[in-house]
């Protein structure tokens, strides 16, 4: 996820790449923490289905009002998650940070990106359901492309959220400008006239 991640980031600065080349380079690089990321996931995927699956039965029986409730924080936690991976991967190929400060970043930038959390949300959503939707018919992208277009939309919409709150200011007081950006700087003289 970290190296297609840093393949999306690139699309989306408008920096040139060699695909594979990119994607092994950082498949290698942060191959660790993304490991640790995935492991921890899996830990709270399991304890998410696991409440989901029980609330929702206590729920179909009738069940008291304390199991609607912890429901209902169940999926809460589920959508707090989804968003925040929005920005733990791009952080992660971005940025030398430390994973327990990638985890407070990814919940800070989340809310405070949270308009552009919930469109990368509804998109994701939107293109699963129409993964779903045209479902013999789209058994033939299933292998690659969703999962790629889901990182390039959930890249697009946190990457310059990112950008804004962590990697602008961190240039801006060393007094220098976001090499990101060098591509668009005009200020330079032109080498040709018309």
């Amino acid at each position: 996820t970290a190296a297609v991640t840093q393949v999306m980031r690139k699309f989306v600065i408008g920096e040139p790449i060699f695909v594979f080349h990119e994607f092994l380079d950082a498949f290698k690089k942060n191959f660790k923490q993304s490991l640790a990321v995935g492991i921890v996931d899996i830990a709270f995927i399991a304890v998410i289905l696991y409440n989901a699956n029980y609330y929702f039965a206590s729920l179909m029986n009738d069940g008291p009002l304390n199991d609607k409730i912890m429901l209902a924080l169940s999926l809460a936690m589920c959508f707090i998650l989804c968003m925040m991976h929005f920005y733990i991967y791009p952080q992660i190929v971005a940025l030398k940070l430390k994973l327990p400060q990638i985890i407070k970043n990814s919940v800070i930038l989340m809310i405070v990106g949270m308009k552009r959390s919930f469109t990368a949300l509804i998109a994701d959503g939107l293109l699963i359901f129409l993964m779903v939707l045209g479902f013999p018919y789209t058994t033939l992208l299933l292998p690659l492309l969703p999962a790629a277009w889901i990182c390039f939309i959930n890249t697009f919409c946190a990457y310059p959220v990112i950008q804004k709150h962590i990697i602008d200011p961190y240039y801006e007081a060393r007094g220098e400008k976001n090499p990101e950006y060098a591509r668009y700087d005009t200020t330079e003289e032109a080498v040709f006239e018309d």
